[in-house]
């Protein structure tokens, strides 16, 4: 076999091993946003609800698309609803996308970029998290790749055919998060700007592209049609408002700034460079020398690559600047890519530089090792994962002792979860409870008012009979548990009591 072609294969492997370790060693993250989406795509798969939209996006009363719950489908399929499969679907889908950035990058650029992008896309733990944890956002972490190929392509090589797929990849940011697809619009414009661009209405395949824009919209507006304009009205009340459903910053302008030039800063080390600070100091000298050495050989495409990449960055932080509301870590995830061709570009240039070969060699060796280390990858995957109450297999571990408690007869469970909504019990209850023990509790009952479907539980009644309560710890608010069975439960003798190392307690109950 090709040695290239091995390497590739090797890294591949590689790459997929370690992003399922959360599968290998029963750390699956399983909490309220993952219990909501499965639930979303049980009803789309099982019960044949068609979904039109998905969950809230981080902008009040702004529902996303469906995009998100019919991609879980698949996995959903093929595992008959096992919440574990989408940790290997997701993982299959960003060791792809990194052979493709390193494709692309490799079209673009230079081979010796594609392959080091190639290698720290891999590995890279920002890039690892997008396959660790099942949220929608995440994808957009090695998809973004075609975001900045479209822009390449456009406005540096004119080829305006690809504002086809630049308007299709908006599209699924917008499916996937809306704040990451609002604030991908301004870098088009400066990028426009910055290469003194032809107006793009005099392109036929710009029209094309706004068309292919408008189908992504199409489940959306079918949704606000059949429901009183819910989503518009929600977009006027958030153009015409400065909060956000997820809280308002409170800074005024200058503030901001400042707190977004801490934000640049801290993406910058967190997406590209390793710690500790004097080491990602180095990696920036290194760059900038770099940089220096590509516009003193006058490298055409490397300086126009540049100008790019601050093009989207000047125009995300821009834009940053200007929204009032809090800038979540969520919103900025289209950036990875960015950082890393920022600080690596020059790197195969300066490789040429035999005096400085043996000094990148070190740095590369360091730096690998600290994004391999035990507190590097594997705390990604592993220990920031595990989350307690959570975790995938605490969930069944629960489930477990309550049926064997139960000793196959029938009974109720009630959850005190500090999210409110329940989605991930009643979930777990449905696709491992049933299928193990063959039965449901008596009262089980996946709700989901986003689709108007279902109710919420109601509160055990006098003549209830055995049931269980299930209280996830509140670390927030540590006396709402007490509060929750004082004000809901109500009823009910304890017969039986357990603390899991999770802090998750179980009581079992009767009338």
């Amino acid at each position: 076999m090709n040695p290239k072609r091995l390497l590739i294969w090797l890294l591949l492997i590689v790459g997929f091993s370690i992003r399922i370790i959360p599968l290998l060693s029963n750390t699956v993250h399983f909490s309220f946003d993952q219990g909501l989406d499965i639930a979303m795509v049980k009803f789309l798969v099982v019960d044949h609800k068609l979904n039109l939209v998905s969950r809230y996006s981080g902008f009040q009363g702004i529902l996303m698309g469906p995009f998100w719950t019919w991609l879980l489908a698949i996995p959903f399929a093929i595992s008959g609803g096992n919440p574990a499969a989408n940790i290997i679907f997701m993982s299959l889908m960003s060791v792809f996308f990194c052979f493709v950035t390193f494709l692309i990058i490799k079209h673009m650029l230079s081979e010796q970029l594609g392959w080091l992008i190639f290698i720290l896309t891999i590995f890279s733990p920002i890039y690892l998290l997008g396959s660790g944890v099942i949220l929608s956002p995440l994808p957009i972490i090695f998809i973004s790749i075609f975001y900045l190929w479209s822009l390449w392509e456009i406005f540096v090589l004119k080829r305006l055919s690809f504002w086809m797929l630049l308007f299709l990849v908006i599209g699924i940011f917008f499916q996937l998060e809306l704040a990451v697809a609002f604030f991908s619009l301004p870098s088009i414009i400066i990028t426009a700007f910055f290469f003194k661009s032809v107006s793009p209405f005099k392109s036929r395949y710009f029209f094309f592209g706004l068309g292919i824009l408008f189908l992504t919209f199409i489940p959306q507006i079918l949704f606000d049609i059949r429901h009183n304009l819910l989503i518009s009205h929600g977009f006027i009340n958030f153009l015409i408002s400065s909060t956000t459903s997820l809280g308002g910053s409170g800074s005024n302008l200058s503030a901001r700034f400042v707190e977004r030039l801490y934000s640049l800063q801290e993406d910058l080390r967190s997406m590209a460079l390793v710690e500790p600070l004097w080491f990602s100091m180095i990696m920036i000298i290194i760059s900038i020398i770099g940089w220096k050495t590509i516009f003193t050989q006058k490298l055409v495409k490397e300086i126009k690559l540049l100008y790019l990449l601050l093009a989207i960055i000047v125009g995300f932080y821009g834009s940053f600047v200007l929204y009032p509301g809090p800038i979540w870590g969520w919103y900025r995830v289209s950036l990875p890519i960015v950082f890393l061709l920022l600080i690596f570009t020059p790197y195969p240039i300066l490789w040429k530089n035999k005096r400085l070969r043996i000094g990148m060699v070190i740095i590369a060796i360091y730096y690998m090792f600290t994004i391999i280390n035990p507190f590097g990858i594997w705390s990604v995957l592993t220990v920031k994962n595990k989350g307690g109450e959570s975790n995938l297999s605490s969930q069944i571990k629960i489930l477990d002792y309550i049926y064997s408690n139960a000793k196959s007869s029938n009974f109720s469970v009630f959850v005190y979860t500090p999210p409110v909504y329940d989605y991930t019990w009643q979930y777990v209850f449905w696709w491992y409870g049933r299928n193990k023990y063959g039965y449901l509790p008596n009262n089980w009952n996946l709700s989901v008012p986003l689709l108007g479907v279902g109710k919420q539980t109601l509160p055990p009644k006098s003549d209830q009979g055995v049931f269980y309560l299930i209280i996830e710890p509140d670390r927030e608010h540590p006396g709402n548990p007490d509060g929750w069975i004082k004000s809901f439960i109500k009823i009910g003798k304890t017969i039986d009591r357990k603390i899991f190392p999770e802090g998750i307690i179980v009581e079992k109950r009767t009338t």
